[in-house]
């Protein structure tokens, strides 16, 4: 293997495969980047058995090949060489390759690539193009939700639905549920549930430049599959019961206040502070609402922020980063708070977006 490549260009791909490199397994060949000489281009692949991801760099080849590198070594030679041009050449007769850039050298040990676990593959046929920046909304508005630490693999999990033209995908930790649906006019699937793991889709969007314009997307049986420009994403589907999603959805409210989004953001911010495990509470009264907090060994505190109330007056609690988390994602001047009583989930809603819900249980109050 002989080639040389631009660094930058070459940092950037790594930083990219790196989100599929197992960092906690036995098998070395997981800890590594796969690098691969196609036609013009070096072609790096990481897989960690539940993700996988694939993209390619163009560089100059002399000679080609296939090697793996473990990640973390060369992803920190990498992003510490000049800005200029690397050239790498495999050391006949050895397992090392050589990296020159500038008046740096490095030699080192790479591993045969025979035992390598290739992604898997989707036909290519199968893929439909979607916004890119839609999707990415998808994702990033909804995975907040998901639990990092619960033991019940249904908290654990990113729930996505499509049909025909329209996705649906939710997440839910059991105390907070966030729902969205979105339409993509040029798509057409028969229906399909997937159940992904933890944070798998919200790595694939975090990896959606703001200037994307669109990506590809597909599934099988057991894959999803989404292509960004010249890298391809593929990870396993989870096994198991999809959710009720409509079940989960609180309906008839009997408060419905609304509230410029702004205003209530700051108020719950300040009154956090002083607020006693992270218990606010909630009080409306008629166009305006009280916002309070009490902490025994520090004080208490006040806020009023002005609302639009239909229906009866309420009293709620909640936690504090729970209101916040939903409050984050939503774009809108103005938000909708959907109140039945102090004891049953609230759903807040941006107001010119009934397809987007965050759902709150509330904390009893004593």
């Amino acid at each position: 293997m002989k080639f040389k490549i631009n660094q930058t260009q070459l940092s950037k791909a790594i930083n990219i495969v790196a989100k599929a490199v197992s960092t906690k397994t036995t098998m070395e060949i997981l800890k590594g980047i796969y690098f691969e000489i196609e036609d013009n281009n070096l072609v790096l692949t990481t897989n960690n058995l539940e993700l996988g991801i694939q993209t390619s760099v163009p560089c100059e080849v002399y000679e080609g090949g296939k090697i793996v590198i473990e990640a973390k070594i060369i992803s920190d030679i990498i992003r510490k060489m000049p800005n200029d041009t690397i050239h790498f050449q495999s050391i006949e007769d050895t397992d090392f390759i050589e990296l020159r850039c500038k008046n740096s050298k490095f030699n080192i040990k790479y591993l045969k690539c025979d035992d390598f676990p290739m992604p898997a593959y989707i036909d290519e046929r199968t893929f439909v193009r979607l916004d890119a920046q839609d999707f990415k909304d998808l994702v990033l508005k909804t995975g907040y939700a998901i639990s990092n630490n619960n033991p019940n693999p249904v908290y654990m999990s990113h729930f996505f639905k499509v049909e025909k033209d329209e996705f649906v995908m939710f997440s839910i930790d059991g105390f907070r549920f966030s729902f969205m649906k979105k339409r993509f006019e040029e798509s057409s699937f028969d229906e399909k549930k997937l159940i992904l793991k933890g944070n798998t889709l919200i790595d694939i969007a975090k990896t959606i430049e703001d200037s994307q314009e669109s990506i590809k997307f597909s599934y099988d049986d057991k894959h999803i599959c989404i292509i960004i420009d010249n890298t391809t994403i593929t990870s396993n589907l989870i096994v198991g019961n999809f959710l009720d999603y409509e079940s989960i959805i609180p309906q008839a409210p009997t408060s419905t206040a609304k509230i410029k989004l702004s205003d209530l953001k700051s108020a719950v911010e300040r009154v956090s502070l002083l607020s006693n495990n992270k218990l606010i509470k909630f009080e409306s009264k008629d166009f305006m609402m009280n916002i309070t907090s009490r902490n025994d060994q520090i004080g208490d505190a006040n806020e009023i922020v002005d609302i639009e109330l239909n229906g009866e007056n309420f009293t709620i609690a909640f936690n504090c980063d729970y209101i916040l988390d939903a409050m984050k994602y939503i774009d809108d001047e103005y938000l909708i708070m959907n109140v039945i009583n102090s004891v049953s989930p609230c759903t807040i809603t941006p107001e010119s977006n009934e397809d987007y819900k965050n759902v709150v249980l509330p904390v009893r109050i004593r």
